[in-house]
């Protein structure tokens, strides 16, 4: 280990330096008693360790004429070092410079990537997080529909003019609704497609058009009371 790191910072000239935190195993490949010279094989903890050294590797040259660095990092490198273990819930990974890969080590990559978490067709990235817990993603939906509204309203300026003023002609002050007819009521729920996802009770489309006639004159009558309510409860106010 101490060699493999005098190599890397002394004569490789590696900046930022490689701290053995970098590597996690470094061993020799072959039998001793070979009369030739032996690899030497380094697993790196990240991408950006085993990416520092091998930009750098062109000092050994000078240094180190006999000596090369081989094994250009690639994609499924990068699986092999940050999705690790497999079993976990939760894999977090770095940026990382795609412009090093390869349309071809995008490819493996995805392959891997759904090897590993069971991934549909459809390839996600919820913020460089690969999740296979479903309940992972649909939290990253959920807090995104939660705070979108309230974000992209914070980014409105404060203005003192009146929106009214942007419009020509005048506007009235207030609105009010009419009661609806059974005509509408029937017309609204001819237009229903049968295709469309169910209500809040799970009523089907289907269904509601099945029985438009019993169903019009009873919910006509009950939009308009509580159109009525209303009225009654704003005027007593």
């Amino acid at each position: 280990m101490e060699l493999t790191m005098d190599v890397m910072n002394n004569k490789m000239k590696v900046q930022p330096p490689i701290t053995p935190d970098d590597t996690d195993r470094v061993h020799r490949v072959g039998r001793k008693d070979q009369a030739k010279p032996r690899s030497v094989i380094i697993k790196f903890t990240s991408y950006r360790a085993r990416h520092n050294a091998m930009k750098h590797r062109k000092n050994l040259r000078q240094s180190l004429p006999s000596t090369f660095l081989t094994g250009d990092p690639t994609l499924i490198a990068l699986t092999e070092t940050w999705l690790r273990p497999s079993n976990s819930d939760l894999y977090q990974l770095p940026d990382y410079n795609s412009f090093h890969a390869t349309q071809s080590n995008v490819n493996n990559l995805w392959k891997t990537l759904k090897d590993l978490i069971g991934a549909s067709k459809n390839k996600y990235i919820f913020g460089m997080v690969f999740s296979a817990g479903t309940s992972v993603i649909s939290d990253f939906f959920n807090k995104y529909s939660v705070n979108v509204g309230p974000s992209l309203a914070s980014k409105i300026p404060n203005v003192d003019t009146n929106p009214e003023d942007y419009f020509p002609g005048s506007f009235p002050n207030s609105f009010c609704l009419t009661q609806v007819t059974v005509d509408e009521i029937t017309t609204a729920t001819n237009t229903m497609k049968t295709s469309a996802a169910d209500g809040e009770d799970n009523p089907k489309p289907k269904i509601l058009k099945a029985v438009r006639d019993a169903l019009s004159n009873p919910l006509t009558y009950t939009i308009n009371l509580i159109f009525e309510e209303e009225k009654k409860k704003k005027n007593s106010a």
